[in-house]
């Protein structure tokens, strides 16, 4: 290097300067720009379009569960990126979620959190989720003792079909239209089980065989026929005959599919069909609606189908899963006299989009039509 600068020093053009300077700040600059981006703070973009920044992710056991609290506000906590309330809100946490705590501060709680990220990838963005310490106010989560399960709680569902049209809601949404969801204490429940109103069922499995994996249901002016589908095909059903529910002259057909069950009932006199019910569908004590109520056991949420009854028709009102409970029991839902469908129920928390099931917990409800 003495030898260059010596050799500068002896060249006065002014040419031959701006060469050496040109080439030997090549290396300079690009070192400069390569620290920069060594002590300059990572970000990466959420779904929703939040900047994280990736010094708070952390490792499952990095943190230890200190303590666990319940969100207590009805509107439910905005999650904090920071323990600050003008921080990004990257998520929310639902009215009697558990939270676990993982570091006390001031007026916050720093919790656990899972959050999908776009991260770019050789050129094409990839999701990743990662683990990491965001924050909420003390002040709207306390004890279990704090959370009593309100009518909106009971009542929040995760998508609705009516006609056809399926909407998804991701958040969660209050159904406020045909039925309406109560908690009941358990007195009240077996109370009313001693008066609840029979299926109608009658078991019969000898009326209509199959044969040759064809099963032929005979009305009055013609015949249904229900088909097995081998269980190679992804379509594949299993059908049969198991009996009747005379006050409403239907027939019952059960199906087995690759990962579920339903039912249809068929018409005796016009052989017309119902729509498909993922659980044994119960009639209404004035004969007016048919409810069925079961556990979606993938999503834990429970499903309800409602369909009403008029003239021999039956006719599919809604269809929904609920949120925050999922039935317990088969056996423990009935229609009653008083005309409300009692079900007993196990509470669900969600996390992170993870439904956990309290089986330690039965709750009992009633759900009155309106």
């Amino acid at each position: 290097m003495k030898t260059i600068f010596k050799y500068l020093s002896l060249r006065s053009s002014n040419l031959t300067l701006y060469i050496f300077f040109a080439f030997f700040s090549i290396p300079l600059i690009y070192s400069c720009n390569s620290e920069t981006k060594k002590t300059a703070s990572k970000k990466t973009i959420i779904e929703n379009q939040y900047v994280i920044d990736e010094s708070i992710k952390i490792s499952d056991d990095q943190f230890k569960t200190i303590k666990k609290v319940y969100v207590k506000d009805i509107s439910g906590i905005d999650i904090k990126q920071h323990a600050d309330s003008n921080s990004e809100t990257i998520g929310n946490f639902f009215y009697g979620e558990e939270i676990a705590v993982i570091e006390d501060i001031a007026n916050w709680y720093g919790v656990k959190y899972l959050i999908t990220k776009r991260q770019m990838d050789n050129g094409k963005y990839r999701n990743v989720t990662e683990l990491e310490k965001v924050y909420v106010p003390k002040n709207k989560t306390g004890n279990k003792s704090d959370i009593k399960r309100l009518f909106t709680d009971l009542s929040v569902i995760e998508d609705l079909k009516i006609n056809d049209k399926r909407e998804n809601f991701k958040d969660g949404r209050i159904l406020t239209d045909y039925i309406k969801i109560e908690e009941i204490d358990s007195t009240t429940f077996y109370n009313k089980k001693s008066h609840a109103i029979g299926d109608y069922f009658t078991p019969d499995t000898n009326r209509f065989k199959k044969h040759n994996g064809v099963l032929k249901i005979k009305y009055k002016s013609g015949e249904k026929v229900f088909k097995d589908i081998p269980p190679y095909d992804e379509r594949y059903q299993k059908c049969s005959y198991i009996g009747e529910i005379k006050v409403v002259n239907k027939y019952v057909i059960h199906f087995i599919f690759i990962d579920d069950e339903a039912y249809k009932l068929v018409d005796k006199e016009n052989g017309e069909e119902s729509p498909y019910f993922l659980s044994f569908p119960l009639i209404s004590p004035d004969k007016k609606h048919f409810i069925s109520v079961r556990q979606e056991v993938y999503e834990n949420t429970g499903e309800i189908k409602l369909c009403s009854f008029d003239n021999n028709h039956i006719k599919e009102i809604f269809l929904t899963n609920f949120k925050n409970w999922m039935p317990s029991n088969p056996d423990n839902m009935f229609w009653s006299n008083d005309g409300y469908f009692y079900v007993s129920i196990n509470r669900i928390t969600e996390a992170n989009d993870i439904h956990t099931v309290h089986d330690e917990e039965i709750s009992y409800i009633r759900i009155k039509l309106i």
